[in-house]
């Protein structure tokens, strides 16, 4: 696993949604977890991507891992 990652929350339509970003390449490769309910964490090998000039982009879904859960599902 590639070690020098950016991690944090960002606020989507209100809900915090958890990210972890490796490298500072100019490919970008976004990482889409299966579900339900689970978390970016398996797919994390591929973060070794970023070694070759990618940035390797992982975040949790909406109610999974370290993102929030929406408070009204109606709107």
């Amino acid at each position: 696993m590639f070690d020098n990652y950016k991690d944090g929350l960002i606020n989507v339509f209100g809900i915090n949604i958890y990210y972890k970003i490796y490298g500072n390449g100019k490919n970008k490769l976004l990482i889409l977890h299966g579900g339900p309910g689970g978390s970016h964490d398996y797919l994390l090998p591929l973060s070794s991507f970023a070694k070759e000039n990618n940035t390797v982009i992982f975040y949790d879904q909406c109610g999974c891992g370290r993102s929030g859960e929406p408070k009204d599902i109606e709107n």
